[in-house]
């Protein structure tokens, strides 16, 4: 079992990839935090009882308010990361690791693409289990960074100030 899914080579992906680069960081960190929480966060909370991510939005909206400095929800961020329970249920961890990265594009722009391959993962065995195929978890996947692309292209910024300036190294 992949930890994540999805190509970086895929049609699908390089799209992703060009419309953040036309987009601010605080435009990325509001469409990754609000994508997570509606379509990962859900898959996590179904699979673990206790709840590390559920205060890591809240702290990433207490930071975006000003009511939190940057350094103390970033040590939050660092200490949920550390927390994640790796013994415990993959597709839970899959889904934790998804919010995560989606909740660090305030550290790193490129997580705006990042936490989509975890969310790719926690999807695709929630839905078709632990014991299925590559081609349909890769065939899951695709049409998961499909979704994240539709959503990220309405809440895009047309002809946005300021966009991220990434080198994908890819």
């Amino acid at each position: 079992m992949k930890k994540m899914l999805g190509d970086i080579n895929w049609d699908i992906t390089k799209k992703i990839m060009n419309q953040i680069s036309t987009q601010n960081k605080n435009t990325l960190i509001l469409w990754a935090k609000k994508y997570a929480y509606d379509n990962y966060f859900p898959i996590y909370q179904k699979y673990q009882k206790e709840n590390l991510a559920e205060g890591l939005f809240l702290s990433l909206d207490a930071c975006l308010q000003k009511e939190i400095p940057l350094k103390v929800y970033k040590a939050l961020l660092s200490q949920v990361r550390k927390e994640i329970p790796l013994e415990k249920d993959p597709i839970a961890v899959a889904a934790l690791r998804a919010v995560t990265t989606a909740c660090a594009v305030t550290n790193t722009p490129s997580n705006a693409l990042g936490f989509l391959f975890y969310g790719c993962a926690a999807k695709a065995y929630d839905s078709l289990g632990l014991k299925d195929t590559d081609d349909h978890y890769q065939a899951y996947a695709e049409k998961e960074m499909e979704n994240a692309y539709a959503s990220l292209k309405k809440h895009s910024v047309k002809d946005e100030k300021d966009p991220v300036k990434i080198d994908w190294n890819c």
